[in-house]
């Protein structure tokens, strides 16, 4: 039901489990990441595995699982936090300073974590055993206001949502970005995906 979201901002579908975050509710500060689960039909649960500790961390936007299990979780206004399973839930262990940003992505090798900016840039860091290296910035040419990424075709799609495009972003052989194009333009352009055999692409 509706009910038990507050103002979904992202999805991830993780193995039998869908993972959505709220943003905020009627009031700012429900900053929180809930668990469903998936039977083919039907989804059922909705446990809260995380939540924001600090005001200054409301606003959850976009996330993503690193292969070892840690969740990167953007912020409205504070950089990406990032958690990891206790065994009794997900805890807070550190973050990042990049202000502004709407969506994470870890590459599949686990070391390199770039957020999406609202400034038309994305960030890359390098992430570390138990905490994330200092941000370069790669500006996106032609674009504002970057929202959802996906990856895809050993490159990462991301949505620009002022100037309507999806750009893709091409990589060197440790995921550092070197190149960046539009591929493609739709209205206001927030999330993106692939059907699975990889030929299709869906803007929301």
């Amino acid at each position: 039901a509706a009910s038990q979201l507050h103002d979904a901002a992202g999805v991830v579908v993780r193995g039998h489990k869908v993972y959505v975050s709220n943003r905020h509710g009627n009031t700012f500060g429900m900053g929180s990441i809930q668990e469903f689960t998936w039977n083919g039909s039907s989804l059922s649960g909705g446990a809260t595995i995380a939540s924001a500790a600090l005001s200054g961390h409301q606003g959850w936007h976009g996330f993503s699982f690193a292969p070892n299990g840690d969740l990167f979780v953007t912020t409205v206004n504070s950089g990406t936090r990032r958690f990891r399973d206790s065994g009794s839930g997900f805890v807070d262990i550190g973050g990042t300073g990049s202000g502004a940003v709407r969506d994470a992505w870890i590459s599949p090798d686990g070391n390199k974590l770039i957020e999406s900016g609202s400034n038309g840039s994305i960030f890359v860091s390098d992430v570390l055993a138990n905490s994330i290296g200092p941000a370069t910035v790669f500006g996106i040419a032609g674009g504002s206001i970057m929202h959802q990424m996906t990856y895809a075709w050993n490159s990462l799609y991301v949505t620009s949502y002022n100037t309507h495009t999806v750009h893709r972003v091409m990589f060197d052989a440790n995921f550092n970005p070197i190149s960046s194009s539009v591929v493609t333009s739709a209205s206001n352009a927030l999330g993106s995906a692939f059907s699975p055999d990889g030929n299709e692409m869906l803007v929301s």
